[in-house]
């Protein structure tokens, strides 16, 4: 970090010179990200600076972390806020996110979900992963009390499983957390519909193209989309006033 501070502190810039060595940086990231990170350093203006950084950090962040973050560190504001989320996502690494400022809370839900994604096992249900997802909030830096976590990690699981069931949740022997389960439920619910009627699927009437076991709430939430949406294709035209008149 020392060395990208003294390379700022020593370089006086001009618009020219700044587009100068952002095209030179860019041109080597891929090849020398190492080479590119001195020369976004160098750069005074604020948006070309951040671009320049969060190209070297996207290559970087697995490999030189420390760059990486000595980068962000030396990128201001909203700049450096995103350079951190970059960090955090690519490396699932809440630390980095923590350094996010406004951003943190998002870093930290990319990098859980990332993390339920990949290593929820295969076929498990509600009620089954409580006592193994619990650690995981809190390494990302959540309260356990927190609802985005385990709706999250709940989402997961209704779509994985077939078909979507609210009742499922049943299973989940604390209520505070069966609760959470059953509320996600919804939405999911929701992205169903919508991909459904995405690809040109019959929603109005009659049984879903999808599984789904159709809880009360869901039959309302059912109702209300083909009362505001889903069906108002089947409606008859009515002709205009105007278009009636001899």
């Amino acid at each position: 970090m020392l060395t990208l501070t003294l390379l700022m502190s020593c370089t006086t810039s001009s618009p020219e010179a700044d587009r100068k060595r952002h095209a030179q940086a860019i041109a080597l990231v891929l090849t020398s990200p190492t080479e590119a990170a001195p020369l976004c350093a160098q750069i005074d203006d604020a948006a070309l600076h951040a671009d320049c950084v969060w190209a070297v950090v996207e290559v970087l962040a697995s490999t030189d972390p420390e760059l990486s973050a000595s980068l962000c560190a030396e990128t201001p504001k909203k700049g450096g806020e995103e350079c951190w989320f970059l960090l955090g996502e690519h490396n699932r690494d809440p630390a980095a996110c923590a350094n996010a400022g406004s951003l943190a809370d998002d870093c930290r839900m990319h990098v859980f979900s990332d993390r339920v994604h990949n290593e929820l096992p295969k076929g498990a249900k509600p009620g089954e992963v409580e006592a193994l997802v619990r650690p995981w909030v809190i390494w990302a830096g959540f309260s356990p009390k927190d609802e985005r976590p385990w709706s999250a990690t709940y989402r997961q699981l209704l779509m994985r499983n077939s078909p979507l069931d609210p009742g499922s949740c049943a299973a989940i022997t604390e209520p505070a957390l069966a609760e959470i389960c059953t509320k996600t439920a919804v939405p999911v619910f929701h992205d169903m519909l919508n991909m459904q009627r995405d690809r040109g699927a019959q929603l109005c009437t009659g049984e879903l193209p999808f599984p789904v076991v159709l809880s009360p709430e869901l039959e309302e939430e059912l109702k209300q989309r083909r009362a505001q949406e889903l069906c108002l294709e089947d409606l008859p035209i009515v002709p205009s006033v105007r278009e009636m008149a001899p």
